[in-house]
């Protein structure tokens, strides 16, 4: 499949979004969850080079938030601090991508591997400057067992250090688990699919999946990891772009979750 030089990607937006704060650990009093609303408007920059005729990309990252935290109550939740609810900050950092796949939405062989290393200056409401960074690598491999059998696995790690607001922490994210369910200072986690062609057009799809949390590294060998998993559907709406379409039903370790998926689903 030819691919030419990633274009610039850029994104301006302004967003209300209502979620929940678990808290950062299993035993926290957060357990059920809080509901609070996340509001501000930030930008993305990225510009990516290819390495000659290499699979190889590399690139730069810029991005502006603006962002405040506003709770069902008035009192802060216990591991939140002041500073964190009124909050700016800006990011700068670096990408690398490496891309061998036969096709971006539907492949069937190659590898696909992005490691992003932002570093974080921001400020909160008469408070002094913060300093964080996130590093996130993530690999997914297909492979064509058979005719009508490809096999998809995603294995991924979140890295962060400094003073890392709570809406930023990483989450594991997988398919039957809500988003920021489970967050940590880091986060490992992975994911194998199957998908099997029953027609030309038609396919299902088998996943399954783990991951865990912790506030070191260290840590990992005594942290619980969540299962997930479920079955899904593919429909192939454009040949010629090897376009699918469907909908995964999967079970984390507490509810259930339809997703409506367009390509891939790792």
């Amino acid at each position: 499949m030819e691919r030419g030089p990633y274009p610039v990607y850029g994104r301006l937006a302004k967003a209300s979004v209502n979620i929940a704060y678990y808290g950062r650990s299993e035993n926290s009093l957060l357990q059920n969850g809080i509901d609070y609303n996340l509001e501000g408007w930030g930008f993305i920059q990225e510009l990516m080079f290819r390495i000659q005729d290499t699979d190889v990309f590399l690139g730069g990252k810029l991005t502006y938030f603006d962002a405040k935290s506003t709770f069902d109550f008035s009192r802060i939740p216990i591991g939140i601090d002041q500073w964190e609810i009124d909050f700016k900050n800006v990011g700068l950092g670096f990408v690398f991508n490496y891309d061998s796949r036969d096709n971006i939405f539907t492949p069937s062989q190659g590898m696909n591997t992005e490691v992003s290393v932002m570093f974080y200056n921001g400020k909160g409401l008469f408070d002094r400057t913060r300093e964080y960074q996130i590093t996130d690598a993530v690999n997914r491999w297909y492979w064509e067992m058979l005719s009508n059998l490809i096999m998809g696995w995603r294995l991924e790690g979140n890295l962060t250090s400094g003073d890392v607001p709570f809406y930023t922490l990483p989450y594991i994210n997988l398919r039957g688990i809500p988003v920021n369910r489970y967050q940590g200072s880091h986060v490992l986690q992975t994911e194998l699919e199957a998908v099997y062609k029953i027609t030309d057009r038609w396919a299902v799809v088998p996943f399954v999946g783990v991951g865990a949390t912790a506030d070191a590294l260290n840590e990992f060998g005594s942290s619980d990891p969540k299962l997930a998993g479920g079955l899904g559907f593919r429909y192939l709406i454009a040949r010629k772009s090897r376009l699918a379409s469907g909908v995964d039903i999967a079970r984390g370790s507490e509810d259930w979750a339809i997703y409506f998926t367009v390509g891939t689903g790792l």
